[in-house]
């Protein structure tokens, strides 16, 4: 083998305004999903205090202990 050259590569058709839109697209797509994930992460410790009291009421209304399998023998 003498000489190689790589084959060409293969265009995608997508020119540089079309490229550019995209990205200017995927930015403010990534900055909507941080938003939402913001607001989720902001509403679990109510989420979380509400079915903390809900088992509590649970608790309250079931004074009994459980047996426990070495209670059994």
């Amino acid at each position: 083998m003498i000489a190689h050259e790589p084959p060409p590569r293969p265009r995608s058709g997508i020119g540089l305004d079309q490229t550019l839109c995209s990205l200017k697209g995927a930015a403010a797509r990534r900055e909507n999903v941080f938003k939402e994930q913001l607001k989720a992460q902001e509403s679990k410790p109510k989420v979380l205090g509400r079915k903390f009291q809900e088992g509590l009421k649970k608790v309250k209304d079931y004074p009994e202990q459980p047996l426990r399998p070495i209670d059994l023998d």
